[in-house]
């Protein structure tokens, strides 16, 4: 989801639109933020995430992903939380460390020249999602949750 541009504040010729977009872009970057710090505590919990790599399938990536949400929810449920834990060994988080303690066979070539993508086969996204389409469908469904978090009749007295 995208904020309303700066060229898209300056068209709204209404005062009141105008500040029903501005409220929507500060709210918008408020989730992001607490998004985004989602994503952080999922990423220190599993450090195998900075490393997850290239699959063959697309689909591995995101099964992996889904089940690590799953599991740090279950940690955040249990108040399982690593900084508890006794001094535990530091590892170093290169690939090389990683693939070593997970006992995954590692080739020279592979270490050094990661594949850029390695997805085989047909994606499982429809043929009409282009960008143009998704862009047209974003500002559909942002105006559609302006509409209905900002209604225009909370600004009447502006």
């Amino acid at each position: 989801m995208r904020p309303f541009s700066e060229p898209e504040l300056q068209r709204a010729t209404d005062v009141i639109e105008k500040q029903r977009m501005k409220d929507f872009n500060y709210n918008l970057s408020k989730q992001r933020i607490t998004v985004e710090h989602a994503f952080g505590a999922l990423k220190g919990r599993f450090r195998a995430l900075r490393h997850l790599g290239a699959h063959r399938d697309e689909q591995d990536n995101w099964q992996v992903i889904e089940a690590l949400l799953i599991l740090h929810n279950m940690c955040l449920f249990y108040s399982d939380h690593p900084e508890t834990f006794a001094q535990l060994p530091k590892f170093h988080e290169s690939p090389s460390s990683l693939a070593a303690m997970a006992e995954v066979d590692l080739t020279e070539e592979i270490l050094n020249n990661p594949p850029v993508s390695m997805v085989d086969g047909p994606t499982n996204l429809p043929q009409y999602e282009t960008d143009t389409w998704l862009k047209e469908q974003g500002q559909v469904v942002r105006r559609r949750l302006l509409d209905e978090l900002f209604p225009v009749e909370d600004y009447m007295y502006i």
